[in-house]
This record gives structure tokens, C-alpha cells and sequence, in this order.
């Protein structure tokens, strides 16, 4: 039987860099999809140059047997603009990898995607979800994914907790949060992959334990054996903050929208699809944290 062959779009990103580095372990051929070539690239026949919204020639995805869309374009503020390069660019992508002939399909997508979602980024990626969903794609709904060198909110909460000991929390911080390591997120797409069967509904790719906020932040402080004083702020003051930054054009690691997920967090989660899968998620502490 022929070895499985990868595409992946994202893998200059932290969850896409974790899938490509799991599956070239396993000794699979990756090609990475995306503006530039990731350092771990295997040679210039393996990288396909490529940037949301724009056209992919359908013949080089010819010998590809999973194709696994991570990209998302977080430099995007408004609107219109992640409609037209987070949301239809990806729906485009997709349908060029259906139409090439590739048998799995797998979206990554997030937790923060679903009915009821606040946020821009939960919005787009539910959007590109009931499309990919119509092309049999199978899809992941990860969350706060941790580990080494975290990427995305988990490394934004590193950058603040390495630059003060007082670290802000937001409103009530009630909610409960879920979170995933990098590996353990890599393996469940690794498992969806190999799958005889095609997962209709999207599998949660979290670790079953949840956590408060203030509670992931001790957890992240502990791992960098930092004592930290937390400090309660108004959501209304923190967006508002936030978005005046974002206006002026200046990055401190943190987005406006990223604060919208956080606070509107999804709280109605199905752990049966990854079970069905026999995933293990192992628990996040500060063992784990930097690992």
C-alpha cells in the first residue's frame, strides 16, 4: 500500500508547524503550502507557493493523499477583508483540493466556531466549515494550544507575563476554558487522516479537564517559575483599549477579537467524536505548559 502523502497550508504557524514536524516523525512526504518555505522543508519540490485568495494550480495537488488547511490570515481587522481571504479564499483552496481528486480533507478549525460565536475569528471559521463540511471535509475544532514556543493566545499570555508581574484579567473570568497540547492536536488529525471512516461532525480536539482563566495564567506563571499578581479589568475598558491600539496600528500581541473569544467562550462541547478516535489529551500544568 502507497504511503500517505501531506499537504498542509499554515505550516510556518505554530498549529501547523506542530501537524507537518508529527507527521515527517512518522516519516510521511509533507508538502507545505503556503508564502514561504518552513526551515524544516524536505526540498524545493515539496513547497507549493500560495496565499489565501489566490488561484492554486489543482495538478500539483495531484499526488497528495490528505490536504490540511491551517492557514488564517491574523493580520486581517476588518471585516470585509476576512470575508474575502479567511472565509472565501479558504472555501476556494478546499474546493480546488476537492476538485484535484484528494480523498481526506481535513479543516482545522476552532472552538470558538459556533452558532451563538461573537467573535470575527469564530464567525469566519464556522462559515468556512459548513463549506468545507459540503465537500465531505472532515473538520478540528481546537483551543488554546500549548506547549513549546505556543503560538496564538497562550503565547500572547507568555509575552505578558514576561514583561509584568501584574497581568490583567478579564471581567468575571467564570467561564471555563479548554485547552490542547500541540501534540496531542497533531496526533487526532494524524488519527483522522488514516480513518476508514469520515467524521461527519466536528471533532473537539481539548483536553477534557477545563480551567478559569485566572487559573491558566497561574498554571503558564508556575512554569516559568514567575509569581504573578492578578489584576481585574473591565471588559468594556480592555476591548475598548485594544481596538484603539489596533487603530493606531500597534501590535502588543493581544487582538480585540481575540478578547471577544475569550470572554464569549464555547461552553457546549462534545468529547465523543475524539474518544471515538481513542485520542488522549494529557492535562495542562506546568509540567506540560513548555513542552
Amino acid at each position: 500500500m502507497k504511503k500517505l502523502s501531506y499537504a498542509i497550508t499554515g505550516a510556518n504557524g505554530f498549529v501547523g508547524s506542530a501537524i507537518a514536524g508529527f507527521l515527517r516523525n512518522k516519516k510521511y512526504e509533507i508538502f507545505e503550502i503556503g508564502r514561504q518555505p518552513s526551515k524544516d522543508i524536505q526540498g524545493k519540490q515539496c513547497f507549493i507557493p500560495y496565499s489565501l485568495g489566490e488561484s492554486i494550480d489543482e495538478k500539483k495537488l495531484g499526488s497528495i493523499s490528505v490536504f490540511i488547511h491551517c492557514a488564517y490570515d491574523f493580520s486581517l481587522a476588518s471585516w470585509e477583508d476576512i470575508q474575502r481571504i479567511n472565509i472565501n479564499g479558504s472555501i476556494k483552496l478546499l474546493k480546488d483540493a476537492h476538485n484535484a481528486g484528494i480523498k481526506k480533507i481535513i479543516f482545522v478549525s476552532t472552538l470558538c466556531a459556533f452558532e451563538s460565536c461573537k467573535s470575527m475569528y469564530g464567525k469566519a471559521k464556522l462559515a468556512v466549515e459548513k463549506e468545507a463540511a459540503k465537500l465531505g471535509a472532515m473538520i478540528v475544532r481546537p483551543n488554546l494550544v500549548f506547549g513549546k514556543d505556543a503560538g496564538g493566545s497562550i503565547g500572547s499570555l507568555n509575552r505578558q507575563i514576561s514583561l509584568s508581574r501584574f497581568v490583567p484579567v478579564i471581567g468575571s473570568a467564570s467561564q471555563v476554558h479548554f485547552l490542547c497540547h500541540k501534540d496531542d492536536l497533531a496526533s487526532l488529525v494524524w488519527k483522522l487522516s488514516i480513518a476508514e471512516k469520515i467524521f461527519d461532525e466536528p471533532v473537539i480536539a481539548v483536553s477534557e479537564k477545563g480551567f478559569l482563566f485566572k487559573d491558566i495564567l497561574k498554571i503558564l506563571a508556575s512554569a516559568e517559575r514567575k509569581k504573578i499578581c492578578i489584576i481585574p479589568v473591565p471588559y468594556w475598558m480592555a476591548y475598548s483599549a485594544l481596538r484603539f491600539l489596533e487603530i493606531i496600528k500597534i501590535n502588543i500581541g493581544l487582538r480585540s477579537d481575540s478578547l471577544v473569544s475569550m470572554v464569549n467562550a464555547n461552553q457546549d462541547i462534545d468529547f465523543e467524536p475524539a474518544r471515538r478516535l481513542g485520542q488522549k489529551f494529557r492535562e495542562f500544568n506546568a509540567e506540560t505548559a513548555n513542552q
